[in-house]
């Protein structure tokens, strides 16, 4: 029977269940190109409320290729995550860190511009792992789990810092991450992480959720998490990026608890009411887009991102959009699985004479999208978003 990754309670509900769904990343080389689909359930636990995707997909499957690159990445927030490790830990330069999920190297590369000097690594995936390498970064491919974090510490020793940004929400296997940490941290050791916030998924709403994404983190089930490896929260706080996002420092005392829940009766009630939006959500969205088409609206796509691609395709709403624009030119070209649906330049905004475009990228983004295509606006092209807590959200989003 399958339990709560959280608690480990096997009182887990549907809260939605989103069908046989492709791996969105996995772009296609051609419309024709065959794919796998996967089945696509989110649940919550009744004991804790923890909500987690029922039966992950294989990660040996996910993350053979990651094909989004970090540095492809408008990441304005990494200044302040720099500056909460400085001001929160004070740590040394001379501090031995370990970043997992390191990607290409991106963030390490900010640390050591930073001053700090011990810098270490581990990324599963074979393309960024590779560009790592490439930038003379100390990184190790692989996924991390307890016999890997032996070794680590056993060439390495334990670490002062350990980085987790954007991990957290990918990992099936939270207990094996628990002894992983528990191995690598220094009595008194730090970790600073990143992970979406999904208060702020039940509260927008917003259904773009992701296949990779297994777990759905609250502040306080990550406080809870991060008591049960024996780690205490010292900072919080929250950030607009991908959504909304938490950023938290926590100190390692060894000291491990295992808390209950506080708003459980608050969190199920926002599930319900979560889930009983979605099929109202779905049918106002396919019947405002319906509408547009009807006036004569040509409908595209600008962003073929994880959650813009999910969003067409949860929805079902790929027959009443032309095709997605990208300015990633790794992307252009290829084809969205699911939707099928192709991927343009943005220029061809201008050239089959779009009229109305969704604005499939991270609220951070918009403004860049919106300045770059000032003439198509004055030409009488529309913007709307899809993606929350954008302000421009469509007149169909409930409020």
């Amino acid at each position: 029977m399958i339990a709560c990754r959280a608690c480990g309670s096997n009182r887990l509900d549907t809260v939605i269940d989103f069908g046989p769904q492709p791996i969105v990343h996995h772009y296609l080389k051609y419309q024709e190109q065959t794919y796998s689909l996967f089945p696509l359930t989110l649940e919550s636990c009744d004991n804790c409320g923890f909500m987690q995707i029922k039966n992950p997909i294989d990660p040996d499957i996910l993350y053979v290729d990651y094909f989004t690159i970090s540095s492809w990445k408008y990441q304005p927030h990494m200044g302040r995550f720099i500056q909460l490790i400085l001001e929160k830990t004070k740590i040394p330069l001379n501090a031995s860190i370990l970043e997992i999920g390191c990607n290409d190297g991106t963030f390490l590369e900010v640390l050591k511009d930073a001053g700090f000097k011990n810098l270490l690594g581990i990324e599963p995936t074979a393309d960024a792992s590779r560009l790592a390498m490439a930038k003379g970064l100390d990184v190790l491919k692989g996924f991390l789990c307890p016999d890997v974090a032996d070794s680590l510490v056993e060439n390495h020793g334990k670490f002062d810092l350990v980085i987790i940004r954007a991990v957290l929400e990918h990992l099936a296997d939270l207990d094996g991450f628990r002894l992983s940490i528990q191995s690598l941290l220094k009595p008194g050791g730090y970790i600073a992480l990143d992970v979406p916030d999904s208060w702020f998924n039940l509260s927008e709403p917003d259904y773009t959720l992701w296949e990779e994404h297994v777990n759905y983190f609250t502040l306080e089930s990550l406080g809870r998490y991060l008591s049960s490896c024996g780690i205490q929260i010292i900072h919080d706080e929250t950030i607009i990026f991908s959504g909304r996002m938490l950023t938290a420092i926590g100190r390692y005392t060894g000291n491990v608890l295992n808390s209950s829940p506080n708003n459980i009766d608050k969190l199920s009630s926002a599930i319900i009411r979560y889930r009983e939006l979605w099929p109202v959500f779905r049918k106002s969205l396919r019947e405002y887009l319906f509408d547009l088409k009807e006036q004569g609206h040509r409908i595209a796509v600008y962003g073929a991102g994880a959650r813009s691609c999910t969003f067409v395709n949860f929805n079902e709403i790929g027959s009443l959009i032309e095709f997605f624009v990208d300015d990633q030119e790794e992307k252009q070209g290829l084809w969205v699985p699911g939707c099928k649906l192709s991927i343009r330049p943005s220029h061809s905004l201008y050239e089959e004479r779009i009229t109305f475009c969704l604005l499939g990228v991270n609220t951070e983004n918009e403004s860049k999208v919106m300045e770059k295509h000032k003439a198509w606006i004055k030409n009488g092209g529309i913007f709307r978003s899809i993606l929350p807590p954008s302000d421009m959200l469509l007149d169909s989003w409930p409020s």
